[in-house]
């Protein structure tokens, strides 16, 4: 490169001394066009070039603060955005690691060593408010959300209507089901929709036809008017040899559109379970006391979150690998009598700060993919300890997820997400997954959203600009109610009056918005539960229930 080229790029710097974003984009190139230590070398004398003509006009420039010191060490070990899913991205395989100490397989990429004083430094600084993210904020970050912040909300519910009968639902050759528990849509248009939830088949299936798994079911978001209860879009078993964590059970589950490298498609999160016996009990069940729809006892499980995906055209999803898993491992509750939970997840994209993006988002690289869960744990503070299944959420850059989803590698998936914890300086950092396909490690542990029942059914509110949430609220008989946050964090009490149907059970709540896009609300989002006789368990006492939700201003 000829010396007065390097003085024009001296000129793209800012007064800072800050490279501009033209500069950015010329040296990514050069990185992407040259051999990848060519190409350090390079950008080097570029730099040194450009920095010098630039300390020479200005008074003084601004040096890499710690966080920025150890991108560039990493950037310049050959980690890039984007390349998660081949073991060498930017802040999942590289800053996040060195900022935790976590510690690498032997056949991962080495990371560059780092001053310990200048980790010890970006602790620090990331601990303050609005500094979550590996590099520093393009602009001040809003202020920190809290449920004072909100508006004040409430709503309306019409009665509860007929969704779908267990008695319709035969016609279609469910013999069970759906949907043993939330269930996820795709529109068709013309207010159609395709909806995906667990489903036994009937006894006019095949013989050979698969019993249990993720079935298709069709109608409008009042009322079911078709489906294929033969049709197993997702099972058992399904995804990567030799993982665990979906061996016995598959239930889906949440959808939102994902695009990138030239493919787009659906994302599902799902719930996989591993199962076994319980000694205690004759028939080797879990929870086998009490009524209602549970009351005579389930297969005893550890439950855990994986995603699937499916592109336009087709009709079934691929499991793709394990996304969220609990703190403990599969060896602190096999053998035993209780149940392990994590809910089937639910999916929003939205920016660092949990405003909402559309989707896909304009500039993936700043975009996130959060995904809520629900689960207890004696390392929960609480009611969450004994019990009461509190809602977390994980997340993880957007460009990753493509990324991994696209590798055909379950470890990228297992490594993606990053669980809230609010006691570790960055708040973002612990682990989702124990990325083990055996499930002998946990995940991460997490902070609760909020010290109470909750549940991991999201979407967003166009009219108010805010997240809904429903959740269960403390009733002579079963109740629901509504939570709303901004920022996907800060979650307020329940608003409005609590909904119930009759003396009723009810149990496994959805959400879905009426506007076109089943993620995003108007001004009449649809809630729908299973709503259960009083005293009984069988599917054949059970339908599923549709209200429409009208939020004013209180």
């Amino acid at each position: 490169m000829k010396t007065t080229s390097l003085a024009r790029m001296a000129l793209l710097l800012d007064p800072n001394c800050r490279l501009s974003t033209d500069f950015r984009t010329l040296i990514d190139r050069m990185l992407r066009r040259q051999n990848r230590i060519g190409a350090i070398f390079a950008s080097a004398a570029v730099l040194s070039v450009g920095i010098s003509g630039a300390i020479a006009q200005t008074p003084a420039s601004r040096q890499l603060g710690p966080c920025e010191k150890i991108t560039a060490a990493c950037e310049s070990a050959g980690f890039v955005q984007g390349e998660a899913a081949e073991g060498k991205g930017l802040w999942q395989d590289c800053v996040t690691p060195i900022l935790q100490g976590q510690s690498r397989p032997s056949f991962a990429k080495p990371l560059p060593i780092i001053d310990p004083q200048v980790r010890a430094a970006c602790l620090a600084a990331k601990s303050k408010p609005g500094n979550n993210r590996e590099e520093p904020p393009a602009k001040e970050p809003p202020a920190k959300q809290t449920p004072a912040d909100l508006p004040r909300l409430t709503y309306t519910a019409s009665a509860p209507a007929t969704f779908m009968v267990q008695q319709d639902l035969r016609r279609y050759k469910f013999e069970w089901g759906p949907s043993d528990g939330p269930f996820g849509a795709i529109p068709l248009g013309n207010g159609q929709y395709r909806f995906f939830g667990t489903g036994w088949g009937g006894k006019l299936c095949p013989p050979a036809a698969r019993r249990v798994g993720v079935r298709p079911f069709t109608g409008t978001l009042d009322r079911v008017t078709g489906g294929d209860g033969c049709f197993v879009v997702l099972g058992k078993g399904d995804g990567p040899a030799g993982w665990l964590f979906n061996a016995d059970y598959a239930g889906g589950g949440d959808l939102i559109r994902l695009a990138g490298h030239g493919r787009h498609g659906w994302l599902m999160s799902f719930r996989g379970e591993y199962h076994w016996k319980n000694p205690a009990d004759p028939r080797g069940l879990c929870g086998a006391t009490g009524s209602g729809p549970f009351g005579g006892g389930v297969p005893c499980y550890y439950s855990t979150l994986g995603l699937a995906f499916r592109a336009d055209g087709e009709g079934k999803f691929s499991v793709v690998g394990e996304s969220v898993q609990l703190s403990d491992p599969l060896s602190a509750s096999k053998g035993g009598p209780n149940n392990r939970n994590i809910g089937y997840g639910s999916l929003i994209v939205a920016d660092e700060h949990g405003r909402h993006l559309p989707n896909p988002p304009p500039d993936p690289r700043n975009a996130y993919i959060y995904v809520f869960f629900v689960s207890s744990g004696k390392d929960l503070p609480g009611f969450c300890a004994i019990g009461a299944q509190c809602p977390g959420v994980a997340r993880a850059h957007y460009e990753d997820v493509v990324s991994a989803v696209f590798s055909g590698n379950p470890h990228a998936v297992a490594r993606l997400f990053r669980k809230y914890y609010t006691s570790s300086p960055d708040p973002w950092s612990q682990p989702a997954t124990g990325d083990s396909p055996d499930l002998s490690v946990g995940g991460g542990t997490f902070t609760p959203l909020y010290n109470a029942n909750g549940s991991d059914r999201v979407i967003y509110d166009g009219a108010f600009d805010v997240y809904i949430m429903p959740v269960f609220v403390k009733q002579p008989v079963s109740g629901l109610s509504i939570r709303i946050t901004k920022d996907l964090i800060h979650w307020s009490d329940p608003i409005g009056p609590p909904i119930t149907d009759g003396t009723r059970a009810i149990s496994y709540v959805t959400l879905l918005g009426e506007t076109g896009d089943p993620k995003i609300a108007g001004e009449e989002p649809r809630l729908y539960f299973r709503s259960t006789e009083a005293g009984k368990s069988s599917w054949d006492a059970s339908a599923f229930r549709v209200v429409k939700l009208r939020l004013s201003r209180n």
